[in-house]
């Protein structure tokens, strides 16, 4: 090995030491001063298809107590490109929620349109949702939109991103939830990643507004027919 690639290779240790670590740093100060704290977790199979991708997503989420559950959602889908830039999807969710009386079920089907771009080495993503909502016989319109910007760290084959993402009720064209997350993701093999992230929430009750931190963990797995993992 030349003495420039054993320093690259030093440089491209030393980034990914640096990245985890400020990951780990940021999961455990959020976890010491939240007032009012969550963990999330994530995970998700994908299957690309003639064209199409073919996907799988699940999520819960704890309080504090990781024994206290109160939210669980699975949702599948599917997303064809129709341009070059353009993905557009269709999904169907069903959402489980603890209150105050009890569990409560949400059906939720929706539709995304995402335009993707990359200048240079940045990934832009900027994805609109229409969600129909239905609850107990109510129904219910939301638009969500979700700006994300994702980098990768030299060549570590980690890749650090942040996104906001609004929450629009088409009822009373009210804004009423506003989600900030940033997160660290990397690819463990032929397909397969791992991330870890922190999302603060500010949603609007009544007439005030309440923050939430949450941190959590993410599992994907992507593959296409032939067998070969898809990016």
């Amino acid at each position: 090995m030349s003495p420039t690639s054993s320093s690259r290779g030093r440089r491209a240790r030393r980034r990914a030491a640096s990245a985890v670590g400020a990951a780990v740093m940021l999961a455990c100060a959020v976890n010491g001063t939240a007032a009012e704290g969550q963990y999330w977790g994530r995970a998700g199979v994908s299957l690309g298809a003639a064209g199409s991708t073919f996907g799988l997503r699940l999520e819960s989420r704890t309080e504090e107590d990781v024994s206290d559950d109160h939210y669980a959602s699975l949702a599948l889908g599917v997303e064809r490109s129709v341009m070059e830039y353009l993905k557009v999807g269709l999904n169907y969710a069903r959402v489980d929620k603890r209150g105050a009386a009890g569990w409560e079920t949400e059906h939720r089907p929706y539709v995304d349109a995402e335009v993707r771009w990359s200048p240079s080495r940045l990934g832009i993503q900027d994805r609109s949702r229409l969600e129909v909502r239905l609850r107990d016989g109510d129904r219910a319109l939301r638009y969500r939109n979700r700006l994300k910007l994702t980098h990768p760290l030299g060549g570590t084959g980690l890749s650090a991103s942040v996104d906001d993402e609004v929450f629009v009720d088409l009822e009373v064209s009210e804004l009423n939830r506003n989600r900030l997350t940033s997160s660290v993701q990397m690819r463990l093999g032929s397909g397969v990643s791992l991330g870890v992230f922190h999302a603060f929430e500010h949603s609007r009750t009544s007439e005030s507004w309440t923050g939430l931190h949450a941190v959590g963990a993410s599992l994907s797995y992507s593959m296409n027919v032939e067998g070969r993992s898809s990016k």
